[in-house]
């Protein structure tokens, strides 16, 4: 962070002065000119750099580029800064990925019917019922969705040929 702020002071300086000569050169509202083209330059720039580096796949707090187009021309001293700081980070990998959308294998199991971790009913004495043979079929699909491990498919898959 502290050389992002030392860069955002250093383009407020830059600017300072451009804007003061041309107030010197050309009058008083090219200094104002000078100032919003600057902050608006800056401000694409951060956002065209967020949407090339894809800001919004980190966990970053930020939200996107159009986000941080927004807030760096109207917060630019606060939202600068942060965003140089979050570039450093996402460039040197030390910024997680946000969810790829993966559901965790718990919310997956509530949501299922039968749960490796519910009981199985047994099956009659003459074998397999078709009710053991249509749970047995729905452990194999959930194995081969990657909700359940070899291992618990083989566990649940004992529990139902035992009975």
């Amino acid at each position: 962070m502290g050389r992002a702020i030392l860069i955002t002071i250093l383009l407020l300086v830059a600017m300072v002065f451009v804007s003061s000569v041309a107030a010197g050169v050309a009058g008083e509202n090219s200094s104002l000119l000078v100032s919003s083209l600057f902050i608006l330059c800056t401000a694409i720039w951060a956002a065209t750099d967020a949407s090339k580096i894809e800001i919004n796949k980190y966990k970053t707090g930020l939200s996107g580029p159009v986000a941080i187009f927004f807030g760096a021309v109207i917060l630019w001293i606060i939202v600068f800064p942060w965003y140089l700081a979050v570039r450093k980070r996402v460039l040197a990998g030390e910024v997680p990925l946000k969810a790829t959308g993966a559901v965790p294998q718990a919310a997956v199991a509530s949501s299922i019917p039968f749960a490796p971790s519910q009981a199985v009913s047994p099956p009659s004495s003459s074998g397999l019922s078709s009710d053991a043979l249509a749970q047995l079929e729905k452990l194999a699909q959930l194995k081969e969705k990657g909700v359940l491990t070899e291992e618990e498919f083989s566990e649940q898959k004992k529990k139902l040929l035992s009975m």
